[in-house]
């Protein structure tokens, strides 16, 4: 999510407005291959998304690798792609998510036994267990909203990713704009210091009103499209500083230079990591809709 700026009235203003520009363009070609694939249907979208969890994946492990901690690749790229689809994968059978756990406990800490130099070997195993739960099993909420229901003609699974996507990059943006012109007060500064508390109020409003509007195209009353677009934001707000804390655990600005103006794929992504759960709750604890794990 993008950074609320403290202190940037120094900056040029053309700097500031060719920077924006890049982030908008970046993200509108983002949005405009995901809303291709929402539109083509189940396949398309597990296609388009899991290409660029891979890239994502492949940015986290190279930010454990910069920590000095590599998490072990042959369990955090397999579990992580088995837990995002893992709603796909369940006509397999119940057993499959299950037995790529026991496989990630087993032959992770087993293969390290052969790894010369595996002194930190617990810390790179936990590192690839604890990545593929924060990217594969999060992520993976947005195929099980997506297929909401099925079929679907009414197009009710496009509308929650809609809401849910477009919403978050809104807010992004107008967190940017009132943090760059408004921002004043420090927001997490031990974790990303030029985010602002302006920035992040601007965001929330933004992000929770354009929610609440989005929703409505997925039958979600106004009162409980406001209420989970406010908890959305702020999961949103949150992913974006988990994603930040891991950066500076690395030393890293930026996760990769994948996506012009906004660094890497999980730069990108970090305000969606989070909010899908949030989402897939609230669908059964409130609103009580059934709904596979």
């Amino acid at each position: 999510m993008a950074a609320p700026e403290v202190g940037t009235a120094v900056m040029p203003a053309r700097r500031t407005a060719s920077a924006l520009v890049i982030r908008v363009v970046s993200a509108a070609v983002l949005l405009g291959v995901l809303l291709g694939a929402l539109a083509a249907g189940t396949l398309w979208v597990a296609i388009a998304l899991g290409a660029l969890l891979l890239v994502g994946i492949s940015e986290f492990y190279l930010i454990t690798r910069k920590m000095g901690y590599a998490a072990a690749p042959w369990v955090l790229f397999p579990l992580t792609l088995v837990l995002f689809y893992r709603q796909m994968l369940a006509p397999v059978g119940d057993w499959v998510v299950p037995a790529a756990i026991s496989l990630a406990i087993v032959a992770g800490l087993v293969g390290y036994l052969f790894v010369p130099r595996n002194e930190n070997a617990m810390v790179r195993w936990a590192l690839a267990v604890g990545g593929s739960l924060y990217l594969g099993w999060s992520l993976g909420f947005y195929l099980t909203i997506y297929t909401l229901h099925d079929p679907d003609p009414g197009r009710v699974g496009l509308a929650w990713l809609v809401a849910l996507a477009g919403s978050t990059m809104l807010g992004d943006t107008a967190a940017l704009l009132v943090g760059t012109r408004y921002g004043r007060h420090r927001f997490f500064p031990r974790i990303s210091p030029k985010k602002s508390v302006e920035g992040a109020i601007g965001g929330f409003v933004v992000q929770t009103a354009t929610f609440a509007g989005l929703a409505l195209l997925a039958d979600v009353p106004l009162v409980h499209g406001f209420a989970l677009g406010a908890l959305v934001a702020v999961a949103a707000q949150a992913g974006d500083l988990v994603e930040s804390q891991f950066k500076r655990s690395a030393d890293l600005k930026d996760a990769s230079t994948f996506v012009p103006g906004h660094g890497g794929m999980l730069d990108r992504m970090d305000s969606l990591i989070l909010i899908p759960g949030v989402a897939y709750y609230y669908l059964i604890l409130v609103l009580h809709v059934s709904l596979p794990q």
